[in-house]
């Protein structure tokens, strides 16, 4: 559930976007620091009575250095409310 696109210039502090609509968390996190030896993000999401957590990393993690892409996900069939959401 995931689409990452191309990197940007480093040392750029990192932002969150969040939107809910008709059940879907769409959240693109802007500036991520990720290996620069990723292939793929792995994002594991963990969806609670009022807690989302988000766990995103690069990998493999093969390199000796770090960049930052924007990674986009969405998070489908949540349940209208009011959420705390925890990106790690």
């Amino acid at each position: 559930h995931h689409a990452s696109r191309g990197a940007k210039g480093m040392y750029n502090p990192d932002s969150i976007s969040i939107n809910y609509h008709n059940g879907t968390v769409y959240v693109t996190h802007y500036n991520l620091m990720v290996n620069c030896g990723f292939k793929k993000i792995n994002v594991d999401i963990d969806v609670d009575s009022d807690t989302i957590r988000i766990l995103e990393s690069g990998y493999p993690q093969n390199a000796n250095c770090m960049r930052d892409i924007d990674n986009s996900f969405e998070i489908n069939n949540v349940p209208s409310g009011l959420y705390t959401v925890i990106i790690v």
